[in-house]
């Protein structure tokens, strides 16, 4: 997926040297010579390629991307409930939230808890560089 347009890159920026010798020849004011003009074209017509194929490139990217996180969060369901099973098999007065808005619910209270805690530490909050002594914003 990956190849053409990466050697179409390649074989673009080889020619851009080809092409800036191009343009400055037409800037003095002269007449490219035929092999220089014909350098010229192909860079153009390597930059129309690449023109033509990365937006192509990008939607097919997009999609795998998607197609990707749609199975991992889909096996990671599948793990979690595995988990949960056998987590309340051993532990049957434990509460495992399965539904993801739960699973939500409960990691954004954690996660406040611990942000704060960790905010109180002076390494995470701005220790002065030098000082050995722990930093608390009060």
């Amino acid at each position: 997926m990956f190849d053409n347009p990466q050697r179409l890159m390649v074989k673009r920026n080889k020619k851009s040297v080809d092409f800036a010798r191009y343009n400055a020849i037409k800037e003095k004011g002269t007449l490219p010579d035929k092999k220089t003009k014909e350098l010229a074209d192909a860079y153009v017509a390597l930059n129309e390629a690449l023109i033509d194929e990365l937006p192509k490139l990008f939607i097919l990217t997009k999609k795998l991307v998607i197609v990707s996180l749609d199975n991992f969060v889909e096996l990671q369901s599948q793990w979690n409930q595995t988990f949960s099973g056998a987590l309340i098999t051993a532990m049957p007065d434990i509460n495992v939230p399965v539904r993801p808005k739960d699973i939500v619910a409960n990691f954004s209270a954690d996660y406040s808890y611990n942000e704060s805690a960790i905010k109180d530490l002076g390494i995470c909050n701005g220790m002065p560089s030098g000082s050995t002594l722990l930093y608390c914003r009060s």
